[in-house]
């Protein structure tokens, strides 16, 4: 992420360092599994679900995800303007035995 997307016009990363997804649920799918529960990024709280997958290494596996949301969901940077509104979001969070 770059310097600009960091700083208050946009995600405020001082003030909201991190972004928190809390799962409710996790179901299997025909491709892999979905988790619903709620997502906190930029001080607001929405309930989501996202899609994932594991795949299974030598120490233990990773996690993989892709979704996207409505960045004026989460009040992040002005509405309208030359961005869209929707943000694709890359999750990747390796776990080991």
């Amino acid at each position: 992420m770059n310097t600009h997307a960091k700083g208050d016009d946009w995600f405020e990363s001082a003030k909201y360092p991190s972004i928190k997804f809390t799962s409710k649920k996790v179901e299997k799918t025909p491709t892999g599994y979905l988790a619903t529960g709620s997502l906190q990024m930029h001080g607001i709280t929405k309930d989501m679900s996202l899609p994932f997958t594991f795949t299974k290494n030598e120490t233990g596996g990773i996690f993989e995800g892709t979704f996207s949301v409505k960045r004026n969901d989460f009040k992040i940077g002005e509405a309208g303007g030359e961005v869209g509104d929707e943000i694709k979001i890359k999750v990747t969070v390796p776990v080991t035995k």
